[in-house]
């Protein structure tokens, strides 16, 4: 699935290493950081314009079916 920036930042880091017992505690969620993993796949950057909204995906889970 292809996702904004600011769409990926608020999702569940699948690399994310937290204690387990503290994550149930605390409902402990670490974010995607998108711009700074090394993971992330970009697609149409190349071409992007300034002020044009970027996509990618998590490089982790593979390629998406469709990719445009």
């Amino acid at each position: 699935m292809l996702v904004t920036v600011e769409e990926a930042k608020s999702r569940w880091c699948c690399m994310a290493r937290a204690d387990a017992v503290q994550q149930a505690r605390q409902n402990l969620i670490i974010p995607c950081l998108p711009g700074a993993c090394m993971g992330w796949r970009w697609v149409g950057a190349e071409s992007a314009g300034p002020g044009d909204t970027l996509f990618g995906y998590c490089g982790l889970a593979g390629r998406p079916m469709r990719v445009e």
